[in-house]
């Protein structure tokens, strides 16, 4: 008649567990590519939104420098 080792039993319960956990654990960290691509899109119109803002930061300077010029021409 076969025996079992009750530790061997235990030890393989125990690792069965937390495979289970480590799993749980994964599930909740899956990104999805939803998620991803919103995440991308979000960045790119912060992007956007700060180069618009800079660009029209750069025109008011070139502007600003333009009217120096014709005033020192004068």
């Amino acid at each position: 008649m076969p025996t079992v080792d009750l530790s061997t039993v235990n030890s393989s319960s125990s690792a069965n567990t937390q495979n289970g956990s480590e799993f749980t654990k994964n599930a909740e960290q899956v990104v999805t590519v939803f998620d991803l691509a919103s995440e991308i899109e979000q960045s790119l119109n912060q992007a956007l939104a700060q180069i618009e803002a800079n660009e029209s930061q750069f025109e008011k300077s070139l502007i600003s420098i333009h009217e120096r010029l014709s005033n020192l021409q004068q």
